[in-house]
C-alpha cells in the first residue's frame, strides 16, 4: 500500500500539470484573440485610410488606373466604411461612370439618416438621368429632412430636371425666402420660366437670364441656354448673336464651336469646307475633342472629310481609346463590316474575344441575306460566347441597337441585366424601352429582376407592386396590395407609397379608406403630373366629381400606359354609375300546375 502511494501522487501531479498547461495555452490563445480583435480592425482601417489617400493622390494626378487599384484595396480592407464608398463615388463621377449611382445608393444604405449622402445620391442620379433613383431618394427623406434648405434645393433640382414648373415655382418661392440673394436660385428659376407658354412671362425670364451673361461664373452657362432657347423659338437673329458670343469666349469648348458651326451652316448658309479647318485645328490636341468632331461630321453625313482628317492625325492619337471607338463608328456608318469586325477584334470597343466579334458579324451577314431565323440563332450564340464579359455584352448591345434589331437588343440587355445587377444602364434601357412601347408587363419583369437582385431596396418593391396593381386589377386583397400596404406603413409620409396604397384600397372597394390615405398629400405632391391618373381614379370611385374632373383634365395630354389610361376611363364611368342593385332573394315556391292544353301566362315586360 505504501509503495503504491508515491506512484499515485506522481500521477495526480502530472494530471494537474497537464491541466495547468492546457489552461495557460487556452488563456494565451484567448488573450491573443482579444488582442487580435482589437488590433486587426485598427490595421484594416489604417490600411484603408492609406489606400484612400493613395487613391486621392492618383485622382489628382489623373492616373485613373492606379486610382482604381487603390480604391479596390480600400473597399476590400473595410467594406462597411462609408468613407471608402464616398471616395469611390467621387472617382466614378470624375470618370463619368454611371456606376456612381449604385455606389451612392450603397452609401445611403450604410448611412440612411445622413442627409448629405442622400442629397449626393439625388445629384448624381440626376446627372446620369436616373430619375427613378432620384425620386426614390427624395421620397426616402424624413419630414424633418425634407424641410431643410439643402433638401429643398435637391427637390428643386429634380423638378428642374423633370421640367415640372408648378413644383419648381413653389420650391423657388420657399427657397427665395431663405436665400434672398442666392444667384444660383435666381438663374435656375429664370431658365425654367423661359419655357412657360405665356409670352410676356417668358420674355421677362429671358431678360433675367441675359443679365447673367455679364457675370463671369455664369456667362458660358447663360449663353448656352439663350442659344438653345433662341433655336427653340426659331429666332434666327438671336441664335446668330448668342452662338457668335459663345464661340468667341475664351472658355468655349468644342461643343460650343460646333453649335456655332450648326448656326453658320443652317441659318447663315456657309459651307462646311470654310468652317472645318478651324474646327480641326481646335480639336486635334485632345482625343475627346477628336471623337466629338468626328461624330458631328457623321451626323452631318460628311464621312469622307472625317476619314481624311483621321488619316492625317498622328498614330498615337488614332490609337487612343476615344479615337479608336469613333473609328469603329465610322466603319459602322459606312456599313463596312469587314473593317468594323477588324477594329472590334483589335479592341476598339474594349477587349472582346475574337470569336464573339466573328459571331456578331456572321449574324450581320445572315441579315444581309435575309436569313432572319438563322440570324437570330447566330446572335444567341454570340451572347453565349460573350458569357459574363461586360465589354463583350456592351459591344453586342451597341451593334444590335445600331442595326435596329429589337429582338436581339432586348436579349442582349437582358443578358447584361442578369449577369451584372449593378449595370443599371441595361435595366433602365429595358425599362424605358418597354415604357416607350407601353409594355407594362415588360416593365414589371424588369422590376421583378431588380427586386430579386436587391430585395432591400424599397424602390424596386414599389415599382413591381404598382405595375402589378395596374396589370392585374382585382377586388381581392392579394400579395400586390399587401406589399403596397407594407411599404406605406414603413413610410406613411412618402407620397408614392400613399398613392400606391390608395390605389390598392380603391381597387378593393375601400374608397373611403383610400381617401384617408391620400388626404395628407401636399399641393406639391398633387401637382406631379404622373400622379394625376391615380388621384382621378381614387376620387372617381368616391364620386367626387370636382376633384375627379380636375385630375382627369391634368392627365388628358400625358403619355400614359394603357393601364393608366384605363384608370381614367374607370374614374369617368364611376362618376355616372348607378349604385349596385341588390336583387331580393327569390321565394322557394313550387310552380303552379298548368292544365293540359292551356297556354302559359307571359309576364309583362320589365320597365
Amino acid at each position: 500500500m505504501q509503495l503504491m502511494q508515491p506512484k499515485r501522487v506522481s500521477r495526480t501531479r502530472k494530471r494537474w500539470f497537464k491541466i495547468t498547461v492546457v489552461v495557460v495555452v487556452l488563456g494565451g490563445v484567448w488573450g491573443g484573440i482579444k488582442v487580435r480583435d482589437k488590433l486587426l480592425p485598427r490595421y484594416y482601417l489604417w490600411k484603408q485610410e492609406r489606400a484612400l489617400a493613395q487613391a486621392r493622390d492618383f485622382m489628382k494626378q489623373a492616373d485613373q488606373r492606379n486610382a482604381k487599384i487603390a480604391l479596390d484595396v480600400a473597399l476590400l480592407a473595410a467594406p462597411g466604411n462609408p468613407g471608402a464608398w464616398r471616395t469611390a463615388a467621387e472617382f466614378l463621377e470624375q470618370n463619368g461612370a454611371m456606376q456612381a449611382v449604385r455606389v451612392r445608393r450603397q452609401i445611403v444604405e450604410l448611412s440612411p439618416n445622413t442627409l448629405d449622402d442622400r442629397i449626393a445620391l439625388i445629384t448624381t442620379a440626376i446627372r446620369f438621368n436616373d430619375k427613378v433613383t432620384a425620386r426614390e431618394a427624395l421620397s426616402g427623406m424624413t419630414v424633418e429632412q425634407a424641410q431643410q434648405p439643402e433638401a429643398l434645393r435637391a427637390a428643386l433640382a429634380f423638378a428642374l430636371a423633370t421640367n415640372n414648373s408648378p413644383v419648381a415655382d413653389a420650391l423657388y418661392d420657399r427657397l427665395k425666402k431663405i436665400y434672398p440673394d442666392d444667384q444660383e436660385l435666381r438663374y435656375d428659376h429664370a431658365a425654367l420660366r423661359c419655357l412657360i407658354p405665356n409670352p410676356d412671362s417668358a420674355a421677362a425670364a429671358r431678360a433675367e437670364v441675359e443679365k447673367f451673361t455679364t457675370v463671369p461664373t455664369y456667362r458660358l452657362r447663360a449663353l448656352r441656354w439663350l442659344l438653345v432657347d433662341a433655336l427653340r423659338r426659331n429666332d434666327n437673329a438671336m441664335a446668330r448673336q448668342w452662338s457668335q458670343q459663345l464661340a468667341d469666349d475664351p472658355g468655349a469648348e468644342i461643343n460650343d464651336l460646333l453649335h456655332r458651326a450648326n448656326v453658320a451652316i443652317l441659318i447663315e448658309g456657309q459651307k462646311l469646307e470654310s468652317i472645318l479647318p478651324g474646327l480641326e485645328t481646335r480639336a486635334a490636341s485632345r482625343a475627346g475633342d477628336v471623337a466629338t468632331l468626328v461624330r458631328w461630321l457623321i451626323n452631318q453625313k460628311r464621312v469622307e472629310p472625317a476619314l481624311v482628317w483621321l488619316a492625317k492625325l498622328p498614330t498615337e492619337m488614332t490609337l487612343k481609346p476615344e479615337v479608336a471607338d469613333v473609328g469603329a463608328e465610322l466603319a459602322l456608318y459606312q456599313q463596312n463590316w469587314r473593317l468594323l469586325g477588324s477594329l472590334l477584334e483589335q479592341g476598339a470597343w474594349g477587349k472582346v474575344a475574337p470569336e464573339t466579334v466573328q459571331l456578331a458579324m456572321s449574324a450581320r451577314v445572315m441579315a444581309d441575306r435575309q436569313r432572319t431565323d438563322l440570324r437570330k440563332r447566330v446572335w444567341e450564340e454570340a451572347i453565349t460566347s460573350a458569357g459574363t464579359n461586360s465589354l463583350a455584352l456592351r459591344m453586342l448591345a451597341r451593334l444590335s441597337g445600331a442595326w435596329k434589331w429589337e429582338t436581339e437588343m432586348e436579349q442582349t440587355l437582358w443578358a447584361v441585366a442578369r449577369a451584372y445587377p449593378d449595370q443599371t444602364w441595361a435595366h433602365l434601357a429595358l425599362f424605358y424601352g418597354y415604357r416607350a412601347k407601353k409594355n407594362a408587363a415588360g416593365m414589371r419583369e424588369v422590376a421583378s429582376v431588380l427586386r430579386q437582385q436587391d430585395a432591400s431596396l424599397a424602390r424596386y418593391q414599389h415599382e413591381w407592386a404598382l405595375l402589378s396593381l395596374l396589370i392585374d386589377p382585382s377586388k381581392q386583397w392579394n400579395n400586390d396590395k399587401e406589399l403596397m400596404k407594407t411599404l406605406y406603413e414603413s413610410a406613411k409620409t412618402n407620397p408614392y407609397y400613399m398613392t400606391g396604397y390608395g390605389l390598392a384600397l380603391a381597387q378593393a372597394g375601400r374608397g373611403a379608406d383610400a381617401l384617408k390615405v391620400i388626404e395628407p398629400l401636399t399641393d406639391l405632391d398633387r401637382a406631379l403630373p404622373s400622379r394625376a391618373p391615380y388621384l382621378a381614379y381614387i376620387y372617381g370611385v368616391n364620386k367626387m366629381a370636382k376633384e375627379t374632373n380636375l385630375y382627369l383634365a391634368a392627365a388628358a395630354n400625358l403619355d400614359l400606359l394603357d393601364e393608366e389610361r384605363s384608370l381614367l376611363r374607370q374614374a369617368t364611368e364611376a362618376l355616372t354609375a348607378r349604385p349596385d342593385y341588390v336583387r331580393p332573394p327569390k321565394e322557394n315556391k313550387k310552380p303552379k300546375a298548368v292544365a293540359p292544353g292551356a297556354s302559359k301566362a307571359v309576364p309583362p315586360p320589365k320597365p
